[in-house]
């Protein structure tokens, strides 16, 4: 089944936030408008609307990290969210909690059992990406962790 598509005009940003917020199989752009314009057609994944989510898991060379799409997503990058926060790194993963905590063994590897079942839903950790994290699935994080995620 394919995904919808549509032709729309949009800037270097608009572009980037629009991958990042997931849901695109493609962006083709169909020509120059001007320094920061483009003719876009838009190719939307038929399941878009489940993979639009405020937190990803962005995997690169097999570590996933979790983060809100809007701190900025590639290459599994780890921007700053110092001082009130930090990241901590749990096997495959790392993720973002308050600064002045930290994770026990038992909830470090509840945790990656669980962000390993988030990525094989949409495919590998040995696949880099951005993988959808769903409102629920941040609920089961903060069950495990509690108010110790940063940014939740």
């Amino acid at each position: 089944m394919e995904g919808r598509k549509e032709i729309k005009v949009l800037t270097n940003e608009e572009i980037d936030k629009m991958l990042m917020e997931g849901g695109i199989e493609q962006i083709y752009i169909r020509k120059k408008i001007d320094e920061n314009k483009f003719e876009c057609e838009i190719t939307w994944l038929p399941n878009a609307e489940e993979l639009k989510t405020t937190w990803k898991i962005d995997v690169w060379n097999c570590h996933g990290v979790l983060k809100k799409a809007e701190w900025g997503l590639g290459y599994g990058s780890m921007p700053d969210i110092s001082p009130a926060g930090k990241y901590v790194d749990i096997g495959y993963f790392s993720i973002p909690v308050k600064h002045d905590v930290e994770l026990t063994d038992e909830e470090s590897e509840k945790l990656s059992k669980l962000l390993f079942e988030i990525i094989d839903r949409n495919g590998m950790i040995n696949m880099s990406g951005f993988y959808p994290v769903k409102d629920e699935d941040i609920e089961r994080i903060k069950e495990i962790i509690g108010d110790k995620l940063y940014g939740g």
